[in-house]
């Protein structure tokens, strides 16, 4: 099984990430964090203890808006966190989720065989939640303050413009 350090999925049998597109594909070690499952703030946390109950190390990614925006909006509970475990401890970490609800049979299946479509599945299975509804409030959020923020350097550029033009008499 080969495995791409970019994205950190398994590809089996192929020559390019099936993720990323990249071709720094390498045979995987029991140690490569991989791809577990999507779930949202509060599953991450009770999954979280429920693998290092089990002595499985994991590592919580967050997904969607970050930055200056989710500092102003803080962040949704229902945001996604993408979980990765040692590959040494993937079919283990499964068993554990499962066991307490968080991870069906089909989902361990998929995560042992990533594909582009596994990243953007979780999301279509919600159907519209208040964390989509924050994230594109926060996107557009975002976009107005960079708007403004543009506006603003604009203006105080021509102020500036016009003192130094009344300053040095051009």
């Amino acid at each position: 099984m080969d495995y791409c350090p970019d994205c950190r999925a398994l590809c089996a049998g192929r020559k390019r990430c099936p993720v990323c597109g990249g071709r720094r594909l390498r045979p995987v070690r029991p140690e490569d964090p991989v791809f577990l499952a999507s779930l949202s703030e509060q599953e991450s946390g009770i999954a979280a203890g429920a693998l290092k109950d089990a002595g499985i190390p994991c590592m919580e990614q967050r997904e969607g808006a970050g930055g200056v925006s989710s500092v102003f909006l803080g962040r949704s509970r229902s945001a996604g966190v993408n979980l990765y475990v040692p590959y040494g401890g993937l079919k283990r970490g499964g068993d554990v989720l499962r066991g307490v609800g968080l991870l069906r049979e089909r989902e361990t299946e998929r995560s042992e065989k990533p594909g582009p479509e596994d990243r953007a599945e979780p999301e279509k299975q919600k159907p519209s939640s208040t964390g989509e509804k924050g994230q594109k409030a926060a996107r557009i959020f975002s976009i107005l303050l960079f708007l403004l923020a543009v506006a603003l350097v604009a203006v105080l550029t021509d102020l500036l413009t016009g003192w130094l033009r009344s300053v040095f008499h051009w």
